[in-house]
């Protein structure tokens, strides 16, 4: 591979900041310095500032604190997106996220480049449950809970939602209702649209688990890291 692409590959700028790398004789090559960016070299002989270089991972599998005001599209046009917040060395594995939370809903999203536990988590299918923490404004009808248990239709939907579980909760200090909601399915906006077909509107959507893994505490709003192989077994196991 030839020097710069390496470089650039590993994180280390455009091949314009790594030639500039070059010029300053920061770079060596089986322990000579090297400044010709075209040089065909191993990964494993490359040294920068001492250091060896990192190859990005070529399977990546990571849970990000999604903060409000954030896209999940692929679209420049839509910036700012969730690929922002992701470093440089595992943007490059190109990780897709299972399923999408909308801009104006936070928490746990999580990003992978296994397509197997993609379809895993977002399919009906596999009901892997997601929990969802909601503050509404509005009167929810009087059997909120057992429509939700049920099957709440939606009437844009020709198909029923699949059984969920709605818990209510004491409103906020500003008098807003509050819930908890999961369910086993992502349809398009379907918390916003339930909520809606039960007579309210949500004003907050926070998601705070998947299957049996919840958001870390200790993880900050727009921070990722990688999931760890207990935790991807805890959003695949049976609830």
């Amino acid at each position: 591979m030839r020097l710069d692409k390496l470089l650039a590959h590993c994180g280390y700028g455009t091949r314009k900041d790594v030639k500039a790398l070059l010029k300053r004789k920061q770079v060596t090559v089986q322990g000579e310095v090297e400044t010709s960016a075209k040089r065909q070299v191993d990964p494993m002989d490359v040294l920068v500032n001492g250091e060896k270089v990192e190859l990005p991972p070529t399977e990546v599998h990571l849970m990000l604190h999604k903060p409000e005001g954030y896209s999940c599209s692929h679209n420049p046009s839509e910036s700012p997106l969730i690929y922002d917040l992701i470093p440089e060395i595992w943007q490059q594995a190109e990780p897709k996220s299972a399923g999408r939370l909308d801009r104006y809903t936070s928490g746990l999203l999580i990003l992978s480049t296994d397509g197997q536990l993609l379809h895993r988590l977002v399919h009906p299918n596999k009901k892997v449950g997601k929990r969802y923490r909601v503050v509404f404004e509005g009167t929810l009808a009087k059997d909120a809970v057992a429509q939700v248990e049920k099957g709440l239709p939606l009437p844009d939907d020709d198909r029923p939602c699949l059984p969920a579980t709605l818990t209510l909760s004491d409103p906020d200090d500003s008098g807003r209702g509050r819930a908890t909601l999961l369910i086993h399915e992502g349809r398009f906006h379907q918390v916003r649209r339930m909520f809606e077909a039960l007579g309210a509107k949500v004003v907050k959507l926070h998601r705070d688990r998947i299957g049996s893994l919840e958001l870390p505490e200790d993880l900050p709003e727009g921070h990722c890291r990688e999931l760890t192989e207990d935790e991807i077994h805890a959003m695949t196991e049976d609830e």
